[in-house]
């Protein structure tokens, strides 16, 4: 096999036993990054070796090496910080689990090919039917199997619940239930805080405070959520019925979503189906075989996607659609175009969406997309944006021009998580531009703030020794100026004490 020209027929069949080397809790979080198309495909370097890239947090890429003999894991390596100190890690239980979906779809196809008759395995999808079974057994153990006829009715029902085909209109409606949600269930906050007076006598000033104070906040808001846009519909809903806004106790919340990678997980309340009610939708046009169908509702779940699981949904929507997958595609970015000063929730990121154009390469709709969000999002898409010229020389400039701004919110924070994504920002301009470019705004960026240690700790890659030891000296020249200024006042305070007992010894 030849570096990128590898033959997914020579992808050994493995051994069942691979998942056993992970904790659940890293299996279900490589199974998440899988889904996510954070892993670059799987490539054979060396007879019995295999070599990926996967997409970690904060922009990491992580690579992992896994040798392989007769189908059984030998050995596994990464270069992420948390496999130095364990056995196994998520990036590789994320590489095996590619690996072995690379397999199966090719013995699949290979059997269809083989066969006379009617495919093998039509691989049409049957994730929420599942669910769906288990919901309904959980909360009406004595309903009967549903007829076809039943699931018909299911299926025009719930398209006039979500005003299907015409996926504007349903959106619309997301947004005005959003919409009553952030009106009705913060005023019933405010009138029990006494808020109604405090919002009568608002000065504008203290509007404008507030403006900028939610603009800092979204350019500070960059990661995806725990919860889909209808689970958090439905969580604010019970929530409110509490009279509290918001549900951060939420017991499934901890599992990232992961009804939609792992089917025998099984849901017993409404709000754990993934998409809630659309989900029954979804699960009637798997039963009736209706492709058209489970097409568009696929083609609207990841315009809506708010966290990284969702992001599955654009293979299952390309696996589906076929042919047609250009069409799907199309209507897809149609869709965020026409939308794109949309709320969709509060979500600042869309990972399905992103996943759709790093994949297809899209670089006008990338660079469309990132410039409406979080600085950050730009970032984290700089590569894709770069794959045209023009729109590389644009993103350059507008990042030159937030690293240059010493009051951007990127440097707002003097802390190690601060500095941290400072050295993002550098870190990838250096994968897009080239090191001596992310150099010059390493340097740039340690001239605005002589004084921050931790950021030239964070950026010491692209400074020169000579550099490194003046920083070092300056960090040097402030411990010692906060040690005199310690020392003052401790002598300072000395002295108090000691006029102070004179003064008590003498009355």
């Amino acid at each position: 096999m030849n570096g990128g020209n590898e033959d997914i027929n020579e992808i050994p069949r493995l051994n069942d036993h691979y998942v056993d080397l992970f904790e659940q809790r890293i299996l279900d979080r490589g199974s998440a990054y899988f889904a996510a198309g954070k892993v670059h495909a799987p490539r054979m370097i060396a007879p019995g070796l295999w070599h990926a890239a996967v997409f970690g947090s904060a922009e990491s890429v992580y690579e992992v090496d896994v040798r392989l003999r007769y189908g059984t894991v030998v050995s596994a390596a990464c270069t992420c910080p948390y496999a130095q100190r364990s056995a196994f890690c998520k990036h590789m239980a994320a590489v095996l689990l590619a690996m072995d979906d690379m397999r199966r779809r090719s013995d699949r196809a290979r059997r269809n090919d083989d066969s006379d008759s009617m495919p093998v395995d039509d691989g049409f999808p049957w994730d929420a039917s599942m669910a769906v079974r288990w919901y309904v057994r959980a909360q009406f153990p004595q309903v009967p199997k549903l007829t076809d006829d039943d699931w018909e009715a299911v299926k025009r029902i719930f398209e006039a619940l979500f005003c299907l085909p015409d996926l504007d209109k349903t959106f619309m409606s997301e947004e005005m239930r959003l919409l009553y949600e952030r009106t009705f269930f913060r005023g019933q906050d405010d009138d029990q805080a006494g808020g109604q007076a405090d919002r009568k006598d608002r000065s504008a000033p203290d509007d404008a405070r507030e403006r900028r104070r939610l603009y800092a906040q979204m350019q500070n808001d960059y990661e995806p959520r725990h919860e889909t846009l209808t689970q958090q519909h439905e969580s604010r809903y019970r929530a409110g019925a509490r009279g509290a806004m918001g549900r951060t106790g939420h017991g499934s919340a901890s599992l990232d979503n992961m009804r939609l990678l792992v089917p025998f997980v099984t849901p017993c309340h409404l709000d754990e189906l993934p998409h809630t009610w659309m989900t029954i939708l979804e699960a009637a046009y798997e039963h009736l075989h209706d492709a058209v169908g489970l097409r568009r509702l696929y083609v609207y779940y990841i315009a809506i996607a708010q966290t990284d699981p969702e992001a599955v949904y654009v293979q299952k929507l390309r696996d589906l659609s076929g042919e047609h997958w250009q069409e799907d595609r199309d209507a897809i970015v149609a869709f965020m175009q026409r939308h794109r000063f949309g709320g969709r929730g509060e979500a600042p990121t869309n990972p399905a969406y992103e996943r759709l154009l790093r994949e297809d390469g899209l670089s006008d709709e990338a660079w469309d997309y990132c410039r409406i969000k979080s600085r950050d999002i730009l970032i984290r898409m700089l590569d894709v944006v770069a794959l045209k010229e023009s729109n590389a020389v644009r993103a350059l400039r507008y990042v030159e021009s937030v690293l240059g701004d010493p009051d951007s919110p990127v440097f707002e924070q003097n802390t190690e998580s601060g500095a941290q994504r400072v050295a993002r920002w550098i870190r990838k301009v250096d994968l897009v531009y080239g090191y001596e470019q992310a150099k010059t705004l390493a340097e740039q960026a340690c001239d605005m703030f002589p004084r921050r240690q931790l950021l030239r700790e964070a950026l010491a890659d692209y400074l020169d020794a000579e550099q490194a030891d003046d920083d070092a000296d300056v960090g040097a020249d402030v411990a010692a100026d906060a040690t005199d200024a310690a020392g003052v006042t401790d002598a300072e305070d000395a002295t108090d004490e000691g006029e102070e007992e004179a003064n008590e010894q003498g009355m």
